[in-house]
């Protein structure tokens, strides 16, 4: 079966660059071994490897002699007969290894074993492989960086009345030229943490979030502080003298826990230490994996990695490190008759601890929780019950203010109308007036030329008021004479007219 050891291929070509890509991944790893002329299932393909033997041999000398970069020749090793084929590799003391593809560094022929497969090596992993390459330790590497202060650092070595000088704690040559460990102590440090705390036992929630910056002992020493005051504590009451008090978290393990996230981390690793507190446990992330040879079991037994050796030195010289060596051994120790022991995640690029929240169950969980759910769809049924009534108000009002408007529009057609037959009665009234007064105007007319002239005729009439036809003369006549206003008297021919309301000719 196919491991993080072991690969099966059943041919190879020399163009084959899928094949040099699995020998890099083994020299950029663990090392493992690669068996020619066994198929994807394990099944040995004897007469293959009898068949091919000589022809796999010659083109393999010719990779292990030219194809490779760093010199892989003493790594790679053939093992064949007429029934097997194995090329045995070992690991890489100088990474990263690739094949090449014309002159100079081929970024896409860097490979790394991951599981039973292969995978193109990250830009941060092939940086990771040339720094350990480099025999100076990261810590150690000078910076062009020279006005850095350490302001935080220095106050804090004056409060423990401790000597405080660059040079003595390697953190400047003596050319005055400071190194990565300066960079992290000083107040200009780039590199910065994150702290989170959930709702429950997912990310779904934030209840709080913060990020420490500044000098890695100012984020170590606030980071410790916030940790504590969210590590809750039960209080058992047993009939004895002195009250038993379980913090969620052992004290020890937390505070061990987030010191060796500051002194193991690979500081030349982007990214930031993570320490997120849920309900149930509590998690903190540091970058990079462990140093090489290192173990989580030699750990645990007190084995001392030789990483960032200056940042230990000073933390230890300050007591910030309580019994070096033994954190880790401390921490597990610290769940001793707890039915779940802390719990590492080890990848090469990061290492995640779990610590276990020694109060949390699920049973007080799963009621805070439908506590915490039935709350919410009472909350949601009275939102949805306002929210209806407003709802129903908002109609009622849009309802009203309808209505309102119906009846302002209605009271605007209604004056509008109004003042449309005002406005008619006005002309109306105006025509009748005026058609009254020029009525009036004939009678008068007629009355003051009758008195003048009582013999005169109705077409004599009409000719002096031109405005009117003999009609109206007539008919002005008429109302006159039924007003008793005026009278004709005598024959058609030699009779004439009298006034008989001297007053409406006078009143003109």
């Amino acid at each position: 079966m196919e491991d993080s050891r072991t690969e099966f291929k059943l041919d190879l070509t020399k163009k084959d660059k899928d094949f040099k890509a699995e020998i890099v991944a083994f020299l950029n790893t663990k090392g493992g071994q690669i068996l020619l002329g066994v198929d994807d299932s394990g099944k040995t393909h004897k007469e293959k490897i009898k068949e091919k033997s000589n022809y796999w041999n010659e083109i393999l000398t010719n990779w292990i002699n030219d194809a490779f970069s760093s010199d892989a020749r003493s790594l790679i090793k053939i093992f064949a007969n007429e029934t097997s084929f194995k090329i045995s590799i070992e690991e890489g003391q100088h990474k990263p290894y690739y094949f090449k593809n014309g002159d100079g560094f081929n970024g896409k022929g860097v490979y790394i074993r991951v599981g039973s497969s292969k995978r193109l090596a990250s830009d941060e992993e092939i940086k990771q492989m040339f720094i350990s390459h480099n025999q100076i330790p990261f810590e150690r590497i000078n910076i062009p960086q020279n006005n850095l202060t350490f302001n935080y650092l220095e106050n804090y070595f004056k409060s423990k009345q401790i000597p405080f000088d660059l040079m003595a704690l390697s953190l400047k040559d003596i050319n005055g030229n400071y190194n990565n460990a300066a960079l992290l102590f000083s107040d200009q440090n780039p590199k910065i943490s994150k702290f989170a705390v959930y709702q429950g036992v997912t990310v779904e929630i934030f209840l709080d979030k913060k990020e420490f910056e500044g000098s890695i002992l100012k984020q170590l020493i606030e980071i410790i502080d916030f940790a504590k005051l969210l590590n809750r504590k039960k209080v058992l009451i047993s009939g004895e003298p002195s009250r038993q008090e379980i913090y969620d978290i052992p004290k020890v393990a937390l505070r061990e826990s987030i010191v060796n996230s500051f002194c193991h981390r690979n500081w030349s690793f982007d990214g930031e230490i993570k320490i997120e507190f849920f309900d149930d446990k509590v998690s903190i992330l540091s970058p990079g994996g462990l140093p090489k040879n290192v173990t989580l079991e030699s750990l645990k037994h007190g084995f001392v990695s030789r990483r960032n050796q200056i940042i230990v030195d000073i933390l230890n010289k300050i007591g910030i490190i309580e019994n070096y060596g033994t954190g880790v051994g401390r921490i597990f120790e610290s769940y001793s008759g707890f039915h779940k022991e802390p719990e590492y995640i080890i990848q090469s690029n990061f290492v995640k601890l779990i610590l276990f929240n020694r109060n949390f169950t699920q049973i007080n969980f799963d009621v805070k929780r439908k506590n915490s759910d039935t709350q919410k769809s009472v909350d949601d049924t009275k939102k949805i019950k306002n929210d209806t009534q407003k709802v129903k108000n908002d109609t009622e009002k849009t309802i009203d203010d309808t209505q309102t408007k119906e009846n302002d529009t209605q009271k605007v057609i209604y004056d509008t109308k109004k003042v449309e037959n005002d406005t008619q009665k006005i002309v109306d009234d105006t025509q009748t007036t005026n058609k009254q007064l020029d009525i009036y105007s004939r009678f008068s007319k007629i009355i003051d030329l009758m008195s003048k002239n009582p013999n005169i005729t109705i077409s004599e009439l009409q000719k002096q008021i031109a405005s009117a036809s003999i009609a109206t003369i007539k008919r002005d006549i008429r109302s006159l004479t039924k007003n008793k206003n005026i009278k004709y008297v005598g024959s058609a021919k030699t009779g004439k007219w009298l006034i008989l309301n001297p007053d409406f000719y006078n009143s003109k």
